[in-house]
């Protein structure tokens, strides 16, 4: 009996903990969007969409990024601005065009390794936040971090915003968060164990 309000309590801490990653994850998201205001002279974002894909290796405490994919759309009343790396071609610059007339370089390659770097670090802590009980299990295992993202700078945001997690399967991990404003999902896949 005298357990369950030590458990109820660890239990606001681990969501606490969650909200925390959660916002730094959009904090960084953030920095986009601005970027994007600015290099475009845009006086807001009224809606985006985001989608990024990072393929990393974690070995012991370290992870190593391998592969990224952004691809993210931003609209301000009748323009569209659509921003992409290219991890093939472009595996270090993440670029944005209007009408595939203007195109700029959002971030040269000396911000989008740590920026991509961030994005990865904040992922993890929001996966592992989640799902504690599978760090034990990461070693030598390849991950596949999938975020979408969509926001709506026309809500308002909710005090106490909607987040769910959900094992899929053995390998296969959900976390969703919404909140009026802003509408994450972040799906993590395990590859097997290279040991």
């Amino acid at each position: 009996m005298n357990s369950q309000p030590s458990d109820e309590s660890s239990e606001q801490e681990d969501i606490k903990k969650l909200k925390d990653h959660i916002k730094d994850l959009g904090d960084l998201l953030d920095e986009l969007h601005k970027k994007v205001q600015e290099k475009f002279n845009l006086p807001k974002i009224e809606s985006s969409i985001t989608s990024i894909n990072s393929y990393c290796h974690k070995s012991g405490s370290e992870s190593i990024l391998r592969q990224h994919n952004v691809k993210s759309h931003y609209y301000y009343k009748d323009r569209e601005i659509m921003c992409y790396s290219d991890p093939q071609y472009l595996p270090s610059e993440i670029k944005c065009t209007e009408d595939n007339v203007m195109s700029v370089e959002l971030l040269d390659p000396l911000q989008t390794i740590p920026f991509l770097k961030k994005y990865e670090d904040r992922s993890l802590n929001i996966f592992y936040a989640s799902f504690p009980e599978v760090l034990k299990n990461l070693n030598d295992r390849d991950i596949l971090i999938s975020l979408d993202e969509y926001t709506d700078s026309n809500g308002q945001t909710k005090e106490n915003p909607e987040i769910s997690k959900r094992k899929i399967d053995e390998n296969s991990y959900t976390i969703e968060y919404y909140d009026d404003i802003r509408h994450i999902e972040i799906y993590v896949t395990l590859g097997r164990s290279n040991s």
